[in-house]
């Protein structure tokens, strides 16, 4: 039985036909002239009859004919299909995977993007008249692009719009979000995949096993090598510089051998050959010293000639914007400590007076409010009765937070132990310490414990709402001479150590430095500033966001591209206020693992083999049909002319 996707036609199809045959019933208007006899005349009077309104009308070969041909071009336009299975009088759901591996190119130079919309566009074309589809695009997060509807127009325009991200894939999210399509469904509908099945861990996601799903494959090479991971180092003032690493990765089955060049400020400054094994995977690094200015900072794979060896282009390239770090603000308390006040006065990154030196301030004039006007306090030898919010250095005393009690001194203690992955512990040993004294802390079960001795916590941990510590149990000035931690090269190191981690720098870092696609940017605004626009390097316009007064931070969400994003900062009347770049990078080597899936496993149900195209579920016949309706205009004009010339 056929079924027709444009019944508009057939409803037009009275009208046209009727229209057809009025017209030879219309009666020709002609001249009239006097002639001698009508004998010749009989055939004209003949013609006449019958275009005179409401003749009977005559048998005509040429109307039949047309007749013929009108109705099969009213049924080719009507757009005939006969149904061979699948959808028949179901509804779809499109799930389209448009994560950065769909980028992918394969050896017939279409993208797997490409090809999941030109599959998805089959089923939307398949549709019968009264079924209903709905588009889902899908990376690390799901959206739902239009309603449950039967309009094709609508469909394809959608799909039309729907471009690839630099982001991963979590088919799992997608999946929970169809559910209560499902739910809503005024029948089953089937789920139909695109993509190249690396779509995440499907180990805990579940769909009913009524439910029909597809998968429809895109893509067919397996063959990548591309940057897995992205760090940098800061210097940390001490004679080294900032230093950028990369980790590269063979996710292909055959050797392969890559260039990675770095760039500054689009300069090239360094070079490296890498040889990979299948699998293979290697670490490079580069220096990059820092300036007064950002420094645009690029690192990218060079492939050669062979471009078959490397089917995605989106993780072969790194990029970073490397500002000047800022100095950290540090208040001294103290009534005289040479070494703490020369250690800290030598740190390159903490700020200094116009003399030269850390700001000092004696016990007796400590305010609570300082610890925030400062990124760290170092209190030597006190304990004030209140602190306010802040970061605080503690050494031979206890900060005031309840439950952390003193409970007086121990002599001859030894140390015995050190957290080596505490971030003050870098570079330091504290096994040579020799502490005639220290005092004897009580913690509190929330406490960590960094460096422990025979009689108790040496250096702790803690933390009191919005109050951070690091307390040193023991007193510098009480050292021995001779042989003195002060005097050892890791005792600056460590002051380093502790001022970076209280102030928070290597989180920072990661906010605004090192994102990843799909990631938040947090960015520090102008006091003014009112909004943002944000524009990614190749976009054509910016995009506006709203700064929400009393926000600490102007927080940027869906980094769906890679590559760098420029903010500027407005106040109320448009007025720029400031401007700062930041970049975004795909690292993934679940998105570089290219190599296409040979089906879906979901948790309670047989597995989904992959198939390589969307299964025409109702062949269109209209061609036949216009075909058919051709013939009878050809044989027509056939028959006319025949009768004129002959």
């Amino acid at each position: 039985m056929f079924q027709f996707l444009s019944m508009g036609w057939l409803y037009a199809a009275p009208l046209l036909i009727g229209g057809l045959v009025l017209l030879y019933f219309l009666k020709l208007k002609r001249r009239e002239v006097g002639i001698s006899s009508t004998y010749l005349w009989q055939n004209a009077l003949n013609d006449l009859r019958v275009n005179s309104p409401f003749q009977r009308l005559r048998t005509n070969l040429l109307l039949i004919l047309q007749l013929l041909a009108l109705i099969l071009i009213i049924l080719a336009l009507s757009r005939p299909v006969s149904p061979l299975g699948g959808m028949r009088g179901s509804d779809a759901i499109l799930l389209i995977d448009v994560s950065a591996s769909m980028s992918a190119e394969d050896a017939n130079g279409q993208t797997r993007f490409l090809h999941a919309k030109q599959e998805a566009l089959k089923v939307i074309d398949d549709m019968s008249f009264g079924d209903k589809a709905v588009i889902v695009a899908f990376d690390d997060e799901a959206q739902v692009l239009t309603d449950m509807t039967e309009s094709k127009s609508t469909l394809r325009r959608a799909l039309e719009k729907l471009e690839p991200t630099d982001r991963g894939s979590q088919l799992g999210g997608a999946l929970q979000r169809v559910r209560s399509l499902l739910g809503n469904a005024e029948r089953a509908p089937e789920l139909y995949v695109f993509s190249d099945g690396r779509v995440g861990s499907l180990d805990n996601v579940s769909l009913d096993e009524s439910v029909p799903l597809h998968f429809i494959r895109c893509g067919s090479s397996a063959e990548n090598v591309g940057i897995v991971s992205f760090d940098v180092h800061l210097a940390s003032g001490f004679g080294d510089e900032t230093r950028v690493f990369v980790s590269v990765q063979n996710l292909g089955t055959e050797e392969r051998t890559v260039g990675v060049d770095f760039y500054l400020d689009g300069d090239l400054a360094g070079s490296r050959e890498v040889k990979l094994g299948p699998e293979g995977v290697t670490s490079v690094a580069f220096d990059a010293p820092l300036q007064d200015e950002p420094r645009h900072v690029r690192i990218t794979l060079d492939h050669g000639t062979d471009a078959s060896t490397d089917v995605l282009a989106s993780d072969d390239e790194v990029v970073a914007i490397l500002k000047p770090p800022m100095p950290f603000e540090v208040l001294l308390v103290s009534d005289g400590n040479l070494f703490l006040h020369s250690a800290l006065s030598e740190d390159p990154r903490v700020a200094k007076t116009a003399e030269g030196t850390v700001p000092t301030i004696a016990s007796a004039n400590f305010k609570p409010e300082f610890g925030g006007e400062f990124d760290v306090v170092v209190l030597d030898r006190v304990t004030p009765p209140t602190i306010g919010a802040g970061n605080y250095l503690c050494f031979g005393a206890r900060p005031p937070f309840p439950g952390l009690t003193d409970l007086g001194q121990m002599e001859h203690t030894e140390v015995i132990d050190q957290d080596e992955t505490h971030p003050v512990t870098r570079f330091v040993n504290f096994s040579t310490l020799e502490l005639p004294t220290a005092r004897q802390l009580k913690i509190r079960p929330k406490d960590v414990i960094v460096v422990s001795s025979t009689h108790g916590p040496l250096v702790i941990d803690a933390r009191d709402g919005d109050r951070h510590a690091l307390v040193i149990a023991f007193n510098l000035l009480e050292l021995p001479l001779e042989g003195a931690w002060t005097f050892d090269p890791s005792f600056p190191i460590f002051l380093s150590n502790v001022i970076r981690y209280l102030s928070g720098s290597s989180a920072e870092v990661r906010k605004d430095l090192l994102l990843p696609t799909g990631g938040i940017a947090e960015l520090p605004y102008p006091k003014l500033a009112a909004k943002a626009q944000v524009q990614h390097e190749k976009a054509e316009e910016p995009t506006e966001i709203k700064i929400v007064p009393g926000d600490e931070s102007l927080r940027i969400p869906n980094l769906d591209r890679r590559g760098i994003y420029t903010v500027t900062f407005q106040d109320v009347d448009g007025k720029e206020l400031s401007k700062t770049r930041f970049a975004a990078n795909l690292v993934s080597a679940a998105e570089s693992t290219v190599a296409p899936a040979d089906n879906l496993v979901l948790k309670g149900r047989k597995e989904i083999k992959a198939v390589e195209e969307a299964v025409e579920t109702n062949k269109d016949v209209w061609k036949y049909v216009a075909a058919a309706a051709l013939l009878f205009v050809m044989l027509e004009w056939w028959i006319y002319n025949r009768r004129v010339y002959l």
